[in-house]
């Protein structure tokens, strides 16, 4: 699925049921969640990542943070309850309006949309901390690993990043392989047995082209946990990784 299109998809989305694209737990489709419960989850996760890398011996400078495909703002918001400054990026301009609306109460919560392949708009060493959850699972790897060189650039020194991608698990090689290589066709097909609805892909990427990518960016990997996300043939993982100086 090219840029242009995961930004159409989740810009519908944000029109039509933006909570659930964000956060697709079972029974929330349709406008079902809960605005405090959608929110509250948003805040435990930070808090457990957060408290994760304290264990790894991080401490993580309370300056300024990103939240790498935002949605909604349901991890920005606790962000900037943790930083100086949290600053939300999105691909879709729908999202972004929403999360304005909802942080009104917060005025060192900040959104940005983004529809390039990279973060130029950004200036390097500007971020103490960058977060993602569940985002990277939805692009081609030649756009998430890219971002993830980017991090490198954005990152002080020192600086940390956690974020949350899919890792191909030896099952379903042939899905794996026609979503990495053919996935204009792939979508295609799939867009004529959905009708036009919208489409939220998946897709994997190795260990071994993610600690290639945060590397060229001066990013070293000092930790792994496993992550209940997932999907057919892959497994999720989250990954620690610290801008070395």
């Amino acid at each position: 699925m090219k840029l242009s299109d995961l930004e159409a998809e989740f810009t519908r989305l944000g029109k039509s049921d933006p909570f659930w694209a964000v956060l697709s737990n079972p029974g929330t489709e349709g406008g079902k969640w809960d605005r405090a419960e959608f929110f509250r989850t948003g805040e435990t996760d930070v808090q457990h990542t957060l408290a994760e890398l304290a264990e790894l011996g991080i401490d993580v400078a309370r300056g300024s943070a990103m939240d790498f495909g935002c949605g909604v703002g349901r991890l920005t918001q606790p962000l900037a309850r943790e930083f100086s400054e949290a600053v939300g990026v999105d691909i879709a301009s729908s999202m972004i309006a929403i999360a304005n609306d909802l942080s009104s109460d917060l005025p060192n919560c900040k959104f940005v949309v983004n529809t390039r392949d990279d973060l130029s708009q950004f200036p390097a060493a500007s971020f103490d901390f960058i977060y993602s959850h569940i985002v990277f699972q939805h692009m081609e790897p030649r756009y998430s690993l890219a971002y993830m060189r980017e991090f490198g650039r954005l990152l002080r020194d020192e600086g940390c990043t956690a974020f949350q991608v899919l890792v191909p698990d030896g099952t379903h090689r042939l899905l794996g392989w026609a979503k990495r290589w053919m996935p204009g066709m792939l979508g295609a097909i799939r867009r004529m047995r959905n009708h036009g609805a919208p489409i939220i892909e998946l897709y994997g990427v190795t260990h071994g082209e993610v600690a290639e990518a945060l590397a060229a960016g001066g990013i070293e990997i000092i930790a792994t946990r496993d992550d209940p996300n997932g999907g057919r043939g892959t497994r999720g993982l989250v990954i620690y990784g610290r801008k070395r100086s």
